[in-house]
C-alpha cells in the first residue's frame, strides 16, 4: 500500500505532464498554420491594393493630356503588357459604349454594378473564375477629362495569387484554399479539389465560416472537424480589404503527429 501511494502522485505528474505537453503542441501548430494563413489574407490584399494603384496611375495618365486616341490606345496596350496583373484595359463612355481597349477582339469588360467593393474611389466587382478556370474581376475608376467624360475598366488577373495558393503545403497533406464573401470557393490547393472551384462550390457551410460569422469581431478561428475523408485541424484568417477568408486545412493525425 504505502508503494502504491508513493506511485500514485508520480502517476498523476505524468499525466499532467502529457497533457501539458499535448495542449502545447496542438496550440503550437495551430499558430504556426495560422501564420501560414495571415501571410496569405496579406498577400492578397497586396496585390490588390498594389492593382489598384496602378490603375490610379493610369487614369492620371490619360486625363487631361490631349492625347490623341491612337495615343490613348497605345498607352493601354503599353500597360496591359508591363503589368501581368491586368488581362484587358478598356475605356468606356458614359453611355456604356467602349471607345478604346487592349484587347484585340470586341471587349469584355463592363462597368460594376451595385453589388460592389470600392477601394480609393475604384469600383471592384464580385470575383469570379473565368473560362480559364483563374479568379478574376472587373475595377473601374471614372475619369474627369475636358474633353470627355467615362470610365477606365480593367479585367483583372488573380492567376498570380492562384498560382501562390496552389504552391502553400502545409506538412505533406495540408493546403490553403480562398473564399470570396459570398462564400464562394475560388481557389484551392489541393489537387482533389479543383474540380469544385471549376464548378463555383459554395462554402458558406464550413465550420470555419460559420464559426467566423457567428463571431463578427474575430478576424481568426481555428477548429477540429471532419468530413467523409478525414478529420481536420482547420484555421482561417479574414482578409478585411475584401471580406474573404483564408482556410489552411491539415489531417488531424498529421498536425499532431509526434516526430520519431
Amino acid at each position: 500500500l504505502m508503494a502504491a501511494a508513493a506511485v500514485m502522485p508520480l502517476l498523476g505528474y505524468g499525466a499532467v505532464s502529457m497533457y501539458s505537453l499535448r495542449t502545447g503542441a496542438q496550440e503550437t501548430v495551430v499558430q504556426g498554420n495560422l501564420n501560414v494563413a495571415r501571410q496569405v489574407s496579406e498577400q492578397i490584399s497586396l496585390y490588390v491594393t498594389g492593382s489598384v494603384k496602378i490603375l490610379k496611375a493610369l487614369a492620371a495618365d490619360l486625363q487631361q493630356t490631349g492625347l490623341a486616341p491612337w495615343q490613348k490606345d497605345r498607352i493601354l496596350k503599353n500597360y496591359v503588357l508591363e503589368f501581368p496583373e491586368f488581362k484587358e484595359l478598356t475605356l468606356i463612355d458614359e453611355s456604356g459604349r467602349p471607345t478604346i481597349t487592349s484587347r484585340l477582339g470586341k471587349p469584355s469588360v463592363m462597368v460594376p454594378g451595385s453589388a460592389v467593393t470600392k477601394i480609393d474611389d475604384v469600383l471592384i466587382s464580385k470575383f469570379s473564375v473565368d473560362s480559364d478556370l483563374l479568379p478574376t474581376a472587373d475595377l473601374a475608376i471614372r475619369l474627369n477629362d475636358v474633353e470627355s467624360t467615362g470610365w477606365l475598366v480593367a479585367r483583372l488577373n488573380l492567376e498570380e495569387l492562384w498560382r501562390m495558393v496552389d504552391r502553400i503545403r502545409v506538412g505533406s497533406n495540408g493546403y490553403a484554399s480562398v473564399i470570396t464573401s459570398e462564400g464562394q470557393l475560388l481557389a484551392h490547393g489541393d489537387p482533389d479539389q479543383k474540380s469544385r472551384v471549376a464548378r463555383g462550390d459554395k462554402m458558406t457551410g464550413h465550420p470555419l465560416i460559420n464559426l467566423l460569422n457567428s463571431e463578427k469581431s474575430e478576424r481568426t478561428a481555428s477548429a477540429e472537424y471532419s468530413d467523409e475523408r478525414r478529420t481536420f485541424l482547420g484555421v482561417a484568417a479574414r482578409i478585411p480589404l475584401l471580406d474573404w477568408t483564408v482556410i489552411v486545412e491539415q489531417p488531424q493525425s498529421e498536425a499532431f503527429a509526434i516526430p520519431i
